[in-house]
């Protein structure tokens, strides 16, 4: 599989993105209450769409944006591109850097490859299970990443808004001394744990999606981070909602020293 290919895919498109945003070239509508979609998204979609199913025809192609998306998911295919045309769109619509574009390989349900680039910083995080590598491309500079546990010195925690106002209590009785932080897309908020810059990210409230949780659970993975939900179970694309295509576990993702000391004082003080 020519992987570079993909990346530069990937990197052409979110430039194009960052460009349309900068210039105020799109529009917003709401999805759902609190959900919404731009132009932006939308280009985006039928862009990776297209390059990805001309380049693997047999594979299925499950992308947010595809009104058939959920249909996809039915039909029976090993391998399964999931596409996130804009993972973060609150943050592109308020002119913020936190989102990325992300594609992902899902074979057999087990999450194989992925790309996530963030256009505000021209960085581009991309790794496959077959190599057991992650690089990093920072504009056209490409460096393999060397993924080891950091030293724990101040504990970080990643934690959304959300789950803070609904759980912050809770987990603060367990991470007494930590800092905790958030930022916008999934998929970076990932990158910060492998790249060493928090301790653990805490997503409970299960409304994240099959095509969110691919790309960094592949890259995750690659690094030897833990991904649990609560009870410690691997997560999986067998638990997933039949309808909204959304994960019934909670994610925990962090390294396997931070989850083996913590996640049983979470248990404790946690009912989800």
């Amino acid at each position: 599989m020519n992987y570079q290919l993909i990346s530069n895919l990937v990197r052409r498109w979110g430039q194009q993105a960052y460009e349309w945003r900068q210039a105020g070239d799109f529009s917003i509508k709401e999805k759902t209450p609190g959900d919404y979609v731009t132009t932006i998204d939308l280009r985006l979609n039928e862009a990776l769409v297209d390059s990805i199913r001309e380049w693997f025809p047999a594979d299925g192609i499950l992308a947010e944006e595809d009104p058939q998306v959920y249909d996809w998911w039915y039909r029976g295919y090993d391998r399964l591109w999931c596409i996130d045309p804009i993972d973060g769109t609150s943050d592109l619509i308020a002119g913020n850097l936190g989102y990325a574009v992300m594609v992902g390989l899902l074979d057999k349900k087990e999450p194989r490859a992925g790309w996530i680039y963030a256009p505000g910083m021209d960085i581009l995080y991309f790794g496959d299970r077959d190599t057991g590598k992650i690089y990093r491309r920072i504009g056209d500079i490409t460096e393999e990443l060397i993924i080891t546990p950091p030293p724990q010195l101040q504990m970080q925690v990643i934690l959304s808004s959300k789950d803070d106002r609904n759980y912050g209590q809770q987990i603060r009785q367990v991470f007494r001394d930590a800092q905790f932080y958030s930022l916008g897309s999934f998929g970076l908020k990932i990158m910060e744990v492998v790249l060493g810059k928090s301790s653990i990210y805490l997503y409970l409230n299960r409304r994240v999606k099959v095509w969110d949780t691919v790309a960094p659970l592949a890259i995750a993975e690659i690094a030897g981070l833990v991904c649990c939900d609560l009870d410690g179970k691997p997560l999986n694309y067998s638990d997933i909602h039949p309808e909204t295509l959304a994960h019934l576990q909670v994610v925990i993702i962090g390294w396997a020293d931070v989850i083996e000391r913590y996640l049983p004082q979470l248990q404790q003080v946690l009912t989800i």
